[in-house]
């Protein structure tokens, strides 16, 4: 009898399951729409371009948490909820992302109970912010995780204590453990040089942008995240008051901008060369236990995220060998194992005493020199094995025709490869200006007036005009031919002159 009623206690009974799954029906059935937004979330998403279809959709998760709250209860218009609940949008890798919305929650004044409008307004502007306003996101957690007494700037301390969480942790993308920041040249980081040293060590961005993913997954979808093209054009600057709804303070010129300063990227992609450096010694003295750091770049002694993806490759390819040894070692000893008990079976005795000579193999098999041997050349087997797998899975390129093709290849309107920033920088790469190329055009030739076609209605004025022109051009006429025909002194002279002559002759 004890053993039936602990059975019946293990779990609902039937009747229990079919009312549960009844009144789920029914909640779904009697659910309501969704309750109105007030004027300033209502404006916000006709910015976001969120629809009707949206709008549903995200009452359906705010109802679904707040049905997840009390799974007996029938609802059907949900106002506020528990702000624990929200906690069921991340499905994966919970734990490391909830003390991140915890302060998000905070940070919009509702760490207790989430309204439909603070539900609406604090996770939508959370889902809206591009990665360097995560980033300053991010320092204002920091800032309210570790109570920091400063508002504007936090030690590098602080950073290392909050980071310290996620060192060897079994997220790879979470992992900080080859992060130092006592290898870092700066003791307090502001808000642009906390930006800075994120968008190039990602893998600090990683938390807080997993939580924004896990959101934007429900809240409405990812693909309205991916085809949204933001209600503003500029990084904004977020503040304390970010996610509230009622600040008490008006910004007249609008949202104000983040002021970038670029003095960590801009030499790490340039190149910078080291100087000035007693400046910084003077600033990074302290660092190393007083020892402080050499000047290598500008990132100070801190590997370089590339330098930290060849070491875990290397680790990785180093664990992966030493499995692939235990196993080999595992085997084989199975294998022996498994040869001592068929020679056991057989009656074949191995002791020196009752067998004067031995067979090659079995004095092969108790000299370890030549199992050494016979391992290492085993090994050596398997390392040309894999190399030989390795070439073969490897495509196979034809060099001759790769040449000719590249030197018939039309590079006219070629992308600027070689001239491109870093690969890390790939989030605002900046090509240079398209160059037109080919024949130069020809010189463009002089364009001359065409006639004037004056449209003008001819009246008798006119008319008299043009004919007391003509008669003015005909006198002139008259007195030219008059004067041309009348002989001039000259030629008088060189007349006479020549009759004289003549005469005298």
């Amino acid at each position: 009898m004890g053993d039936k009623e602990g059975e019946d206690d293990d779990g609902p009974s039937i009747l229990e399951r079919l009312l549960s799954v009844g009144k789920r029906c029914l909640g779904v059935i009697a659910k309501g729409s969704p309750p109105e937004p007030c004027d300033e979330v209502r404006v916000y998403l006709r910015q976001l371009g969120i629809t009707q279809k949206h709008l549903l959709d995200l009452y359906s998760v705010f109802h679904y948490l707040a049905q997840a709250e009390d799974e007996e209860a029938l609802l059907t218009t949900v106002h506020v909820i528990s702000s624990d609940t929200l906690a069921l949008l991340v499905e994966e890798r919970r734990k490391y992302v909830m003390r991140l919305l915890r302060c998000i929650l905070k940070l919009g004044d509702c760490q207790e109970e989430a309204t439909w409008d603070k539900f609406l307004w604090v996770l939508l502007r959370f889902c809206s912010l591009n990665r360097v306003e995560l980033a300053q996101a991010l320092f204002l957690c920091i800032l309210k995780i570790r109570d920091s007494t400063t508002y504007h700037y936090i030690r590098a301390a602080e950073l290392q204590e909050f980071f310290g969480v996620y060192k060897k942790c079994p997220v790879k993308a979470f992992d900080t453990s080859e992060i130092n920041f006592d290898l870092l040249p700066l003791r307090r980081y502001y808000a642009s040089d906390f930006a800075e040293l994120l968008m190039r060590f990602n893998i600090l961005l990683h938390p807080i942008l997993h939580l924004q993913q896990s959101l934007q997954a429900k809240l409405p979808g990812l693909d309205f995240w991916d085809n949204c093209t933001g209600n503003v054009s500029f990084c904004r600057k977020i503040t304390f008051d970010f996610f509230l709804m009622e600040t008490g303070r008006i910004f007249l010129r609008g949202e104000p901008p983040f002021r970038e300063t670029c003095d960590m990227l801009c030499p790490d992609a340039l190149g910078a060369i080291p100087m000035n450096q007693d400046q910084w010694i003077l600033r990074t003295w302290v660092a190393k236990s007083a020892n402080g750091l050499a000047q290598l770049h500008v990132w100070g002694e801190q590997a370089s995220p590339e330098v930290m993806e060849l070491r875990r490759i290397a680790r990785e390819e180093e664990e992966e060998r030493e499995r692939i040894r235990l196993e080999k070692k595992k085997i084989e000893d199975e294998q022996a194992i498994e040869k001592l008990a068929e020679v056991q079976a057989s009656g074949i005795s191995l002791s020196k005493d009752r067998a004067g000579s031995k067979p090659p193999s079995e004095e092969g098999m108790d000299d370890p020199e030549a199992q050494r041997k016979k391992k290492e050349a085993e090994m050596e087997k398997l390392r040309l094995e894999a190399e030989a797998k390795k070439r073969a899975a490897e495509p196979q390129l034809d060099l001759a025709a790769l040449t000719r093709t590249a030197a018939v290849l039309d590079e006219t309107y070629a992308a600027p490869v070689d001239a491109l920033p870093p690969s890390w920088m790939k989030q605002c790469t900046i090509a240079p200006a398209i160059q037109v190329r080919g024949p130069d055009p020809p010189v463009p030739r002089p364009l001359k007036e065409p006639p004037r076609n004056d449209n003008r209605t001819v009246t008798d004025r006119d008319l008299l005009k043009q004919a007391r022109l003509e008669g003015d051009k005909t006198k002139s006429k008259e007195a030219g031919s008059a004067s041309s025909s009348k002989p001039s002194p000259e030629k008088l002279g060189a007349t006479a002159m020549g009759k004289s002559v003549t005469f005298h002759q």
